[in-house]
């Protein structure tokens, strides 16, 4: 389609027919079929915990997407295209492995949600795999970057590398607060995990204007500040539910940073 002149309409059939490849292969690969039918009793068991993630992944996606359609009205598509590929360099390399991680964890998370040492031993092994295998991927990542780019997308992509540097750090944040907010997930606890991103999402929005005026760079380092409020209050969350403190998350993981 690109060949043929479509355009950015190719990289939207891309993505369609990604989908769609992958829903005719898990319909002849699981056993299990959906039927029409619908229970409004099942709703309602399940609407007082989901209806507060589904809130939460609703505005979480329009609060991401925020950034890009700052950057696109208040400065030029240049700038939108370096964040953006920015933001994909580290997302991509270290997406898949949160997750696989996530759906691993949440699971085992739920089945020891009534024993709070189990727990806690669960998401202390959890952080310490995911620390082992992302840090050395990201720290890599920011040390060779500019040779990376240089190499792979020319160096007229050469002005991305400190959006790369400054959103590894992010994922690395990102990792972390993902497993806490599991913790929380899997209490049934899903009003804090939407007060919380509500929270931060005020504060984001609020950070992101303020910095406007000072280039998009700046709007990347507001977006680590945000992070890093959000991983203080869900490990202030996991410390109460399961005696697990944001100090003993680092100390766990301080050899991996130093290796790293």
């Amino acid at each position: 389609m690109a060949i043929k002149g479509y355009g950015i309409w190719s990289l939207v059939a891309s993505n369609l027919f990604d989908l769609f490849i992958d829903t005719i292969m898990i319909w002849f690969t699981i056993e299990w079929k959906p039927k029409l039918m619908f229970s409004f009793a099942r709703l309602k068991t399940m609407f007082d915990y989901g209806s507060k993630l589904l809130i939460n992944s609703i505005l979480g996606v329009t609060y991401n997407k925020l950034y890009q359609f700052v950057i696109g009205k208040y400065y030029s598509t240049e700038d939108l295209a370096y964040y953006v590929k920015g933001e994909g360099l580290p997302d991509k390399l270290v997406g898949k492995v949160t997750a696989s991680l996530n759906n691993v964890t949440k699971p085992a998370l739920a089945n020891t949600q009534d024993d709070n040492a189990l727990m806690k031993e669960l998401v202390r092994k959890t952080i310490k795999v995911s620390s082992y295998i992302m840090l050395p991927m990201l720290v890599g990542l920011s040390a060779v970057c500019k040779p990376l780019i240089k190499l792979v997308f020319t160096e007229k992509w050469l002005p991305i590398i400190p959006y790369v540097r400054i959103l590894c750090i992010v994922n690395i944040e990102s990792n972390i607060i993902n497993i806490n907010a599991n913790v929380l997930r899997a209490k049934g606890r899903s009003d804090l995990v939407l007060k919380y991103c509500t929270i931060i999402e005020i504060f984001g929005i609020a950070t992101l204007f303020l910095l406007i005026g000072f280039g998009p760079l700046y709007i990347t380092y507001a977006l680590l500040l945000n992070n890093t409020l959000e991983l203080i209050l869900f490990c202030s969350s996991t410390k109460k539910l399961i005696n697990y403190s944001l100090s003993e998350e680092i100390k766990d993981i301080l050899l991996y940073i130093v290796l790293s």
